[in-house]
């Protein structure tokens, strides 16, 4: 953990992955590989991890990961437009996502674009 808060994470990657030292069955040892593959620009890669988070539908996880998937289209646009309309889409139809209010927000924003 130490190494991803100094920002180091090509140092906690192998720490992470399936068979490395921790348990990543665990949602928060996922979570913590998907972010760490997406800050080291490693887009595909977490996007999957996220997508995994996800299919497992618990909660708070599946609705932080499926705003991050968002958010990592973001970061790719123009070229993931349709793939960030797809992730927003999902999360806006539901009004008990816990980033409901905020793709809301980003969806206007990117309408006026």
């Amino acid at each position: 953990m130490q190494d991803f808060k100094k920002g180091k994470y090509s140092d906690i990657l192998p720490k992470l992955r399936p068979g490395g030292k921790l348990d990543s069955k665990d949602l928060k040892t996922k979570e913590l590989l998907a972010h760490s593959l997406l800050k080291s620009g490693q887009y595909d890669a977490a996007i999957a991890a996220f997508r995994e988070i996800v299919n497992t539908r618990k909660q708070p996880y599946a609705d932080k990961a499926e705003w991050a998937m968002a958010l990592t289209y973001l970061r790719q646009m123009p070229g993931k437009s349709a793939e960030l309309d797809r992730a927003l889409s999902r999360i806006v139809a539901r009004p008990g996502h816990l980033f409901y209010g905020s793709a809301m927000a980003l969806r206007e924003r990117l309408e006026k674009e």
